[in-house]
């Protein structure tokens, strides 16, 4: 089964215009969200933070996105926990230990099995490197309305800009 099409974004554990002063506070609304509604056991928040500082989630794309997460072991209810932020948190940008990247938006992944990892993480590189990928997102006003436009996104199939869906899910 597509590792992929199997997830979605729960809308409990999303958050629109998130105000956090850094991206620890952010990882922990996030991770407290999803604590919240059950998709993670008690040690996510702190797992996803260790983490993010040893291994950075931070992509300079053209809309900077970060995509933490942690141990799959933490995880019982899989998905995507989902943030816009009202103004851009530094992340470290992934594959490097100085560098940081002014992040949007936070899709955090709640994978439950190690091996959907790298093919949940390389469709969401895919969609993130579109023009136009976080319209949708950023149309949304509530959880529930930011739940469907990323679920939207991710069944984009390409060529072309993913806004078209995203944005019409609302």
């Amino acid at each position: 089964m597509d590792a992929v099409a199997a997830l979605t974004a729960l809308p409990e554990t999303c958050l629109v215009n998130l105000a956090a002063p850094d991206a620890e506070q952010a990882l922990r609304a996030l991770a407290g969200r999803a604590l919240a509604a059950g998709a993670v056991g008690d040690g996510f928040a702190e797992a996803v933070v260790v983490r993010e500082h040893t291994y950075p989630t931070g992509l300079p794309t053209a809309v900077p996105v970060a995509i933490p997460h942690a141990d799959t072991g933490h995880v019982t209810r899989p998905g995507f926990a989902v943030a816009t932020l009202a103004a851009p948190v530094p992340f470290g940008v992934m594959g490097t230990s100085e560098d940081s990247v002014a992040v949007d938006i936070v899709v955090m992944l709640l994978i439950a099995g190690a091996h959907e990892q790298v093919e949940v993480l390389t469709r969401l590189i895919e969609v993130f490197q579109a023009d136009g990928w976080d319209a949708g997102l950023r149309a949304a006003s509530d959880p529930g309305e930011l739940a469907a436009a990323f679920d939207a996104l991710l069944a984009w199939p390409g060529p072309g800009p993913p806004c078209r869906l995203a944005a019409g899910a609302r």
